[in-house]
């Protein structure tokens, strides 16, 4: 009986086994994709140009890339009065730039970005300007940080909190030599920033900015950033950081967040599939106010 059930067994797997090298073929029809209209537009206060970009969406299996579209017309509304439109795309970039002669400013009231074409349906989308940062201390720390178990400059920030509002922080930095006489050049660069605080998020490879959020707990935070400039090396010479903090909408701040996931989830063919936030009405898209300041921290 053992001897009939073990040769069963195996002439169940040889058959099984020719099925599996043999394959099956199923046919899919996968439905139609109806292009959708795709727009960004990201707007700071200290902004003197804007740069709308204009696409539409591709199919599952289309092979090209998404093209940035011509004859486009972009508006831009506060409380429902027309601001500013335009519609001429650069020829090099296919960006819609638009500029102002002035800083933009960050007047409060309702936003709200329109892209008009004639080949899709009209996309809308709406933010509003955040507060600006307060700073109430921004002290460095040469050489008190640690990026990689190297040495590095720490900088330490206090932000006061703004009672009844949900803060969002986008952190980012530069250093320049002081004294032209000895470095030559005291131009701005820009460093990477680095934290160990489990609040933060890292944005780009190359630590290119910090993301912060009060979470909706109201109080003042503090935190400990590390640059990369001089990294596991000293320097002699006199130098300064220009620590810049942009304040985030709730829509800026969904957006960095779900590009901060698609970008971990790219490195992990196990991970979930990550959708980009959007806050485009009839369409896909994104519309994000911010309000930036500045700071010299010696």
């Amino acid at each position: 009986m053992k001897k009939i059930i073990f040769i069963a067994f195996i002439a169940i797997s040889a058959s099984s086994c020719g099925k599996l090298t043999e394959g099956v073929v199923r046919n899919i029809d996968l439905p139609p994709h109806t292009p959708t209209l795709v727009g960004t537009l990201f707007a700071d206060n200290s902004d003197s140009s804007l740069y709308a970009v204009i696409s539409q969406t591709r199919g599952l299996l289309d092979s090209n890339a998404s093209e940035l579209l011509p004859d486009a017309i972009i508006n831009l509304y506060k409380d429902n009065v027309l601001q500013h439109s335009w519609n001429t795309q650069d020829a090099q970039t296919g960006y819609y730039p638009l500029h102002l002669g002035d800083t933009l400013g960050s007047n409060e009231g309702a936003y709200t970005f329109e892209v008009l074409h004639p080949d899709f349906d009209a996309i809308t989308a709406a933010d509003q300007f955040p507060p600006r940062a307060i700073i109430t201390e921004a002290i460095l720390n040469k050489g008190a940080g640690q990026i990689f178990s190297l040495e590095a400059d720490e900088i330490i920030v206090k932000l006061k909190d703004i009672a009844g509002i949900d803060q969002h922080y986008l952190f980012s930095c530069m250093v320049r030599f002081v004294d032209f006489a000895v470095a030559q050049d005291t131009s701005w660069k820009r460093v990477g920033l680095y934290s160990d605080d489990q609040r933060a998020t890292q944005l780009g490879a190359g630590g290119d900015a910090i993301l912060l959020s009060e979470n909706g707990i109201d109080t003042d935070l503090q935190i400990s950033l590390a640059t990369s400039a001089f990294l596991g090396s000293s320097t002699q010479e006199e130098y300064e950081y220009r620590l810049r903090i942009k304040t985030l909408s709730d829509e800026g701040l969904n957006y960095y967040r779900s590009i901060s996931s698609y970008q971990t989830a790219q490195n992990n063919p196990f991970s979930e599939p990550v959708v980009i936030y959007s806050n485009v009405e009839g369409g896909y898209g994104i519309f994000a106010l911010s309000r930036t300041v500045e700071t010299i921290v010696p």
